[in-house]
This record gives C-alpha cells, structure tokens and sequence, in this order.
C-alpha cells in the first residue's frame, strides 16, 4: 500500500514539475541553469511545504530508511521593527532573544554540514533584511544552487533588496498579508506601512515582467483571527489585481491561528460557513487556488508527521524537530532540550546517534510515547498519544552528557 501511494504522488509531482510549473523549469533550462533546476525538481518532489513529500509516506513507515536531511530552515535573525499582535516575539519578556543575528560564518558552518542540501527556508522570529550578513547569505545560497524559500512581508523592501532577490536566484517568498484594507492591516501589524507595502509587491512585479522570470514565486499566507475573518472573502481580488505571479497561478493559504496564551483571544475556532463558500467562490472568478490549513482548530495527528524530516535550527544553532515547536514562546525550554548547537557539534552525530534514531522511530508510531521534543508542538496534535500512553525523554539524557 506504500508503494502504490509513492507512485501516485510520483505521477502528481510529474505533474507538478513539468506541467503545471513548465515555465518554472523550462525558465532554468534554457537558461543552462542546470544545477538551480536540479535543486529546483528535488525540492518540488520533496519537501511537503512546497511540493508533494514523496518519500515522506515510506519515511513515517519506514524510519530507518530516513536520508540524511537535504532539506533544514535556519534561523537568520530575531530582530523585528513591528509588533504584530499574534506574534510570540511581541511577548518576549526576556530582551536576549529580540536582536540576535546568525553571522555570516556561523550560518556557513552550519549549512556545510548538509553536504547535499538542495532546500533552505530562511526564517525566524525576525525580519531576515535586518542582518546585516543577509546579503552575504543569500549569496553563498546562490552560489551552492540552493532552492531558496524566505517568508516576508515587504515592509522593509526597496530596490536594491528587489535586486538582491532576483541576482541571488531566490525561487519562493512567502508573502505575509493578513489583511486587504489598510486599517485592519496596520492595527495587525503594528509598525508596518499598507501603503509601502503595496508599492513595494507592484516593484517586484514589475521587475519580474522587466527580466523576464518567473522567479520568484509568490505564495501569499494570510493568519485567520478574529480581527480580519470578515476580511477573507475579499482576499481572491486583492490578490489577482497584484497579480503576483505575473499571469500564473496564484496560491492564498488561510492559516488558523497557532495559539499561546497571549494571543488565544483571537483565535478563531471555525471560520462561518457563508465565510467560506463566498472565498471559494470568488477564488474561482480569479483563478486563485485556495488552501486552508489549521482552520477548525482540527490540527493534523503527530501519528501521519513528517516535518522532522526537516530540521529547524534556532538562532545558537540549536536545532528541533520543527519550527512550530519555536513559535509557543518558549525558548529556553526548547534550548535546554535541544540535542545541541551545531555551532559546537556536527549534526551527523546527532542524526546518527541511538537518541535521534529512537525518536524517528517513535514519532509516528500510534502505540509509542510521544518524543519530548514534540510534547505540545503547536503544529501537529500530540494530546491524544500524551494522554493514552504519555512522553518518553529518551535522547534528552543522552545529550544532556554534552
């Protein structure tokens, strides 16, 4: 039964590449940009935020089978000039954690110890532009052919920024815009500007017409609260009249909100019915492809999870099994379970140790514990296995010898 559900996602991906994403491809191909392409397919056929995951079904069957990761999301800085009021950082009552920045060195020293990496989310609690190393960074990317993802909200852009994404080959932004009016936009994200914001979308596609490419791919996530719900119908408009993607398609994810105890006053438990239906509805008039994810507060069970396959590294170079873990505010705990800063050991002795195997072994296995690194994960729903059978540290007190 596996392998015939890794041969239909086989055939979906097909698909995907190189019919669905032709001008994707056939953009890197005539340009003889033949390593970014490879780096491009892999990604599209392996990483479930962008593409199909399609070993991700043999991996959670099968967990010995696991490759070593080619695909980690690294945490660039957790400086912010805004104040979004459904973001952990906003909260931070300890100010150690709000101006941190990888530098250049550090970041390279990580990410050679992924002799094959082909994907890299570059994220965090920040605004990556506010590391000063970030241009130096996009570049060594460029340079190993990297699939680039970094998430935004184009409050800081300006040209040169613009510039910088399109002569580094940066293939995804996820595009945060939780709102389609000024006011409700301002009043989420205090700081930032609509009107800066706006001009800054209209300069990118401007250039993408200009140089004539398809990258970067736009992919716009829009954070359901109880602050903009009445906004999300008119979503599939602002979109298409950004038109983003210069003529192609268009994805809008509505996310319900990953709650914590500062911001559960905004959380939105069901989206109304007419809410959802009027959305679909106008997403078809425009040819936006809708998604949405986390909405019912129904969240996926950690028994089907494969995010741990991509290993998120925190600012020290601490890594976890999933960056939903980071955004619950609680960095400390995250650091003091951590297996380690790979700014002080290499992250094959982690993959490879008894510790890390167990945990892989374990994490989609019904009748196991689950692993304390995943013990409230924000992302996937691990209260019905703690409360069955419990949480297992094993792996802590291995790496706690450290």
């Amino acid at each position: 039964m596996v392998l015939i559900k890794v041969l239909k996602m086989f055939l979906q991906g097909c698909k995907l590449c190189f019919i669905d994403d032709f001008d994707y491809w056939w953009y890197y191909l005539k340009n003889r940009k033949f390593s970014k392409l490879k780096s491009y397919v892999w990604s599209r056929f392996n990483v479930r935020d962008i593409g199909i995951g399609l070993m991700d079904p043999i991996y959670m069957r099968y967990p010995n089978l696991t490759r070593y990761p080619r695909e980690i999301e690294v945490e660039i800085t957790t400086r912010c000039h805004l104040k979004c009021i459904v973001c952990e950082h906003t909260y931070w009552t300890d100010s150690k954690y709000s101006k941190q920045d990888i530098n250049y060195e550090d970041f390279v020293r990580i990410c050679e110890q992924f002799p094959r990496l082909s994907f890299i989310n570059v994220t965090g609690e920040g605004t990556c532009w506010l590391n000063n190393d970030f241009n130096k960074i996009l570049e060594y990317l460029h340079k190993r052919n990297i699939y680039i993802l970094m998430v935004e909200s184009f409050d800081l852009f300006n040209k040169e920024r613009v510039n910088k994404i399109f002569e580094t080959d940066v293939n995804r932004i996820e595009l945060s815009l939780d709102a389609t009016t000024k006011e409700t936009y301002e009043k989420l994200k205090v700081g930032a500007n609509w009107e800066r914001v706006m001009d800054n979308l209209k300069y990118l596609v401007a250039e993408k017409k200009r140089r004539k490419t398809p990258f970067p791919y736009v992919f716009v996530r829009f954070i359901v609260t109880s602050e903009n719900i009445n906004e999300i119908p008119d979503m599939p408009a602002l979109i298409h009249d950004l038109d983003l993607n210069c003529g192609r398609k268009v994805s809008i994810e509505f996310v319900g909100l990953l709650s914590f105890k500062e911001v559960e006053k905004y959380n939105v438990a069901q989206i109304p019915k007419h809410i959802i239906e009027k959305t679909q509805e106008n997403a078809k008039k425009y040819g936006i492809n809708i998604i949405w994810s986390h909405t019912n507060n129904n969240m996926y069970s950690i028994d089907y999870c494969a995010k741990w396959i991509q290993p998120y590294i925190m600012m020290g170079g601490y890594t976890v099994l999933d960056c939903a873990l980071v955004m619950a505010n609680n960095r400390d705990y995250l650091k003091s379970i951590s297996p380690g800063s790979l700014l002080e050991r290499n992250f094959k002795n982690i993959w490879y140790s008894e510790g890390y195997k167990r945990v892989r072994n374990n994490i989609n296995k019904k009748e196991k514990p689950v692993p304390l690194y995943c013990k409230g994960c924000r992302g996937a729903n691990t209260s019905c296995r703690e409360k069955k059978i419990g949480v297992h540290d094993y792996m802590v007190a291995e790496f706690s010898k450290h």
